[in-house]
């Protein structure tokens, strides 16, 4: 059923019979708790227990018991320097209760899988009852074979007030220590080992712990089930070494996708979750990983497909329930991608979705057989035929050697990879300054989905590195020519870790790269820039303010409309008031005051963008809090323009309309327009109807809205045709009246914004009239 074709590793055959070769689960110890119906346990001379053993019943199990001795050779011995405790022997003990088989049946099961073995394959058979007072122990031994078939043990804790006593079991170089404290009245610790495991239990600290042991022995004629513990050392090893040499082969993929047996859902993936083989195979993986340097995950592959049917096979206009049955003729698109990262840590790093790659995946032939989890039909429309769209998904381990961790990050996206840098930052071994040269080298090279990169994490990321170096080449070689203003909070610490000469420098190249395309977030930088403690106005900022104000002309320069203008992903903005009014105050405090006066020439040249009536009043509000501005010869030019402007517009109220002339430029020759013109221009006439069909009223329509006609229009729906009803209206003097009151509002902001100048005669007669324009209005 498949479409789809996979590179598989087929370079790596060695290290694949390896790995099938993998095919036993289990661990050398198992160890669990559960809460379930406690047993009837009937020991003789001592009655029905209660739980948690009460201390009256623990004497009496004493008084009933024996000491528990060892084995030395051939010899068993009493020595409670090596084994202190007691025993009753399992023929004295009865154990039942209604609840008990399916709680034994339950723990068994878990014990069974957990050792590797088949299911069914084990009996438990009961062996004694040990009694741990505080201070008993039982030094490091290996259980020798007590009944036929005998593979291992089970430990039982029953109920009791206790601590300490944990059971620690050794198998080579592995150790674990298990805690086998049951305090809860409901509540049974059970642990399960081989008998091969060294194993002792740790002096009970204070109440006492009581022990139901069991021989785990093969049933009869079950030859399959291992006598061993698990021991995959000699593989982990052979693995390690076909790793060491995949990592080391510099023309290798950079990951490798093994494929897991069994299915796991994207919520249920987890290395506890993993089932038998997978989980032997993950087992000797993650250690074969570590002394090969690599790191390890499980994630799920997705792969999605888009395909073409077999029109031989499928009838692309039917409806059936078939689908699963549809053949596939052509793969039109595909996409293979892992996602859903867990490490063995149970860590859930979040890794993004990183592509799978050719030549990454095995086992050779694992997907060959694969059925969907998803799969829809697009029937044919128009010119295009039917597709097919199917989804798969497989759990998978996923190793990388760390010496090419970086590139595998940046395989899902240059964010990825910064993000994955920043968690390296101190830890041990790891040389941060390399990993981050390495970052801005394929900063270029990194597929991003036609997205630009965020830049901000990149400099969080080279302030908390600290070394002034990297952040120098990351601002020169990237920044400089993607700058946007998002970078603007991130940027000051960088400017401050790479100090104020350098910081200086970049900060007027930027002003020269991007002044004509980000001014207003250049400029805010600059401000804020100068807050910084070492950024001085008059010594490092002049520079940068001074190439600021030789760019504004093209920081003015205004933007294509909307229908002359052709897309691009990142147009370049116009300067507006905050951003003049950011540049005069940072020309004022650099002094820079003959530059910001020839500045203002340039405002009067642009006034469709710095418009004389909205943004320069605006601009001279914010300047007002500047000290001592209001008495430069910037500020007097830019409120000069200001109140010329409202004055020559507003100096008295617009005159009412006096007849139903309606201003038409409506450039469109057909009969209709003709029509409308001729309405627009009847100093009488108010309404008019056109009685058209429904394309001619859209025409109508289109040119009154487009070119702002004061004009309403309703389609009166009685007879053929409809008819468009148009009725004059006085939109545009009611926006008149509206402006200028508003221009009248600035008026009296430019009264209260004047410039403080000596002998300034222009300014006065100005002030009087803006003056009586304001009370005019009152």
């Amino acid at each position: 059923m498949t479409g789809f074709e996979i590179d598989y590793a087929r370079e790596l055959e060695h290290l694949e019979e390896m790995l099938l070769a993998i095919d036993r689960p289990g661990s050398f110890h198992v160890h669990g708790r559960t809460f379930a119906p406690m047993p009837k346990l009937d020991v003789a001379d001592v009655g029905v227990l209660a739980f948690p053993v009460p201390t009256p019943q623990v004497r009496a199990l004493i008084e009933a018991a024996e000491r528990a001795p060892y084995g030395k050779g051939t010899e068993t011995l009493v020595d409670r320097s090596v084994r202190d405790c007691w025993q009753i022997d399992a023929s004295r003990i009865r154990i039942g209760g209604g609840g008990w088989p399916e709680t034994f049946e339950g723990i068994l099961e878990v014990v069974t899988s957990g050792l590797g073995c088949p299911s069914g394959s084990l009996n438990a058979e009961p062996y004694k009852l040990l009694i741990y007072e505080s201070g008993g122990f039982f030094a490091a031994h290996r259980d020798t074979e007590k009944a036929d078939g005998m593979i291992g043990t089970l430990s039982i804790s029953l109920p009791t007030e206790g601590t300490g006593g944990e059971l620690i079991v050794r198998h080579r170089d592995q150790e674990v220590s298990l805690d086998m404290n049951a305090i809860d009245p409901s509540q049974l610790a059970y642990a399960a080992f081989y008998a091969d495991c060294a194993h002792e239990t740790r002096p009970v600290r204070k109440g006492c712990r009581l022990s139901l042991v069991f021989n785990l022995c093969l049933r009869p004629g079950d030859r399959k089930t291992p006598r061993h513990a698990p021991d995959y050392s000699d593989q982990i090893q052979n693995v390690a070494q076909q790793l060491i040499r995949w990592r080391d082969d510099g023309a290798g993929s950079s990951k490798l996708v093994w494929l897991l047996e069994h299915d796991y859902s994207e919520a249920g993936l987890s290395w506890d979750a993993l089932k038998n083989a997978d989980s032997a195979l993950a087992s000797v993986l993650k250690k074969a990983a570590d002394h090969a340097d690599c790191e390890i995950h499980a994630a799920i592959l997705h792969i999605e497909e888009e395909a073409s049917p077999d029109y031989s096979r499928y009838d692309p206009y039917y409806d059936g329930d078939d689908i699963d049955d549809v053949e596939i003729d052509e793969i039109l698109d595909a996409r293979h991608w892992l996602d859903t990262w867990n490490g063995p840590d149970a860590t859930q790093p979040n890794l993004g979705k990183i592509p799978l790659r050719p030549e990454e995946t095995l086992p050779v032939g694992a997907l060959a057989d694969a059925e969907p989890d998803e799969q829809w039909i697009n029937e044919a429309t128009g010119n295009a035929g039917a597709t097919v769209e199917r989804a798969y998904r497989h759990a998978a381990l996923v190793i990388w050697p760390r010496c090419r961790a970086l590139q595998v990050m940046a395989g899902a996206s240059i964010d990825t990879a910064v993000a994955w840098v920043a968690q390296q930052l101190g830890r041990e071994g790891v040389d941060a300054g390399e990993l981050i040269d390495q970052l801005i080298d394929i900063w270029d090279s990194v597929s991003q989905d036609r997205r630009e990169p965020e830049r901000v994490p990149m400099l969080d990321l080279l302030a908390a590195h600290g070394d002034d170096a990297p952040v120098l080449r990351f601002l020169r070689e990237v920044v400089l020519s993607r700058y946007d203003g998002s970078e603007n909070k991130s940027l000051l610490p960088v400017l401050r870790l790479i100090g104020t000469e350098a910081g200086g420098e970049f900060l007027t190249e930027l002003v020269e790269a991007q002044m004509p395309r980000r001014s207003n977030a250049v400029l805010a930088l600059l401000l804020k820039a100068g807050r910084l403690r070492h950024f001085k106005w008059r010594t490092t900022l002049q520079k940068s303010v001074g190439a600021a104000l030789a760019n504004l002309p093209e920081a003015l320069r205004p933007q294509p409309n909307d229908r002359m203008f052709v897309w691009q992903p990142d147009p370049p903005e116009a300067i507006d008031q905050d951003g003049l009014a950011n540049l005069f105050a940072l020309a004022w405090r650099c002094g820079l005051l003959e530059e910001a006066e020839a500045a203002t020439a340039a405002v009067a040249a642009h006034p469709k963008v710095a418009t004389p009536q909205r943004q320069l009043p605006a601009v001279l509000d914010a300047l007002s809090s500047e000290n001592g501005i209001s008495g430069s010869a910037a500020y007097l030019a830019l409120w000069q323009q200001a109140a010329d402007s409202l004055l020559a517009r507003s100096a008295s109220p617009p005159d009412a309309p006096t007849d139903w002339v309606v201003a038409a430029d409506i450039p469109c020759s057909c009969d209709l327009c003709e029509q409308l013109r001729a309405f627009c221009a009847d100093p009488v006439a108010e309404v008019m109807r056109f009685p058209v069909r429904s394309d001619l009223r859209q025409h109508l329509h289109h040119q009154i809205d487009q070119y702002r006609l004061d004009m309403d229009h309703v389609t009166e729906r009685r007879g053929r045709p409809y008819t468009l009803v148009c009725t004059k209206n006085r939109a545009s003097h009611q926006r008149r009246l509206k402006e200028y009151a508003e221009d009248v509002s600035w008026m009296q902001a430019l009264i209260r914004l004047a410039p403080e100048v000596e002998g300034a005669a222009p300014v006065a007669k100005e002030l009087r009239r803006l003056d009586e324009s304001a009370h005019l209005a009152e």
